[in-house]
């Protein structure tokens, strides 16, 4: 099981979860994770995922190394990106990545899935839709993937649509709005033209929008749809998920019956 954050949300609660659900119908679980602070400290993954054999990415450096004013992402243990945009924070939102570091984010995960290459697991299930996908391409070709769904990467995605479509209205595009922001040529709401075409959601959504920090949006809505046609099952943590066609295109609900735990139990039960 792989997680590019480290523990600190639902996804973490999630596998672990899972891993005590499906260790009861014979599966033993391994985690591959990122991982904060020293042994005791919640964040930190051997301490979280007790009792699992943990695999994990010290995101420390990367925070010193953000604190010191270098790019937490450029480290050679790079720090995770993050599908929110907040403001000073290491862990900075996709969209203000540039794509030249999808590169080196995967490899620092073939490092640590090759570690199981020499006995590759039966199933690889990897949380959210990252660059570890592009890492599993790599080193386990031949495993089924299962991809767990979460909130958070279908909401950037939902955002994503709905600021391209604010750009598309103000004649460009998320690089053209971000240039504008940059430039300091971005006119206030109140200021819009009324053939704009954008409506009273459109316009706070467009106020409140840090445009500078979504200049690479398209590139990793581009791959993480990508990685979700790659997966041989896709779990999602809600039925509502289920309805959301961003993330989803081109796949065909089953199934929505049962708990989290249980619902991704029989995903993986399939893909074995």
């Amino acid at each position: 099981m792989g997680l590019m954050f480290y523990p600190r949300g639902g996804s973490a609660q999630a596998i672990r979860y899972l891993a005590s659900a499906l260790s009861r119908t014979g599966w033993s679980a391994d985690v591959v994770c990122g991982s904060l602070g020293e042994p005791g400290d919640r964040r930190h993954a051997e301490t979280f995922f007790s009792g699992l054999e943990v695999s994990a990415a010290d995101y420390g450096p990367a925070i010193d190394a953000w604190k010191q004013g270098r790019d937490p992402i450029a480290e050679p243990v790079p720090m995770h990106p993050s599908y929110e945009d907040r403001p000073d924070v290491p862990d900075r939102v996709f969209a203000a990545v540039a794509p030249e570091l999808e590169a080196h984010l995967a490899r620092s995960w073939e490092r640590l899935l090759a570690r199981t290459a020499a006995d590759p697991p039966d199933v690889l299930d990897l949380g959210h839709l990252t660059p570890m996908h592009e890492a599993a391409a790599r080193v386990l070709p031949r495993t089924p993937l299962v991809t767990h769904l979460h909130g958070t990467e279908l909401k950037m995605i939902d955002r994503v649509a709905r600021l391209t479509a604010i750009a598309r209205c103000l004649g460009t595009d998320l690089a053209g709005m971000a240039s504008r922001a940059e430039e300091g040529a971005l006119q206030a709401a109140d200021e819009l033209p009324a053939g704009a075409g954008l409506d009273r959601p459109a316009r706070e959504l467009y106020s409140g929008t840090r445009w500078a920090q979504w200049r690479h949006a398209e590139h990793w809505v581009t791959e993480m749809r990508r990685w979700a046609a790659r997966s041989d099952r896709l779990s999602v943590t809600s039925p509502n998920d289920l309805t959301r066609p961003a993330a989803c295109s081109g796949f065909r609900a089953t199934r929505s019956t049962g708990s989290r735990t249980e619902s991704t139990s029989r995903a993986l039960t399939a893909a074995r």
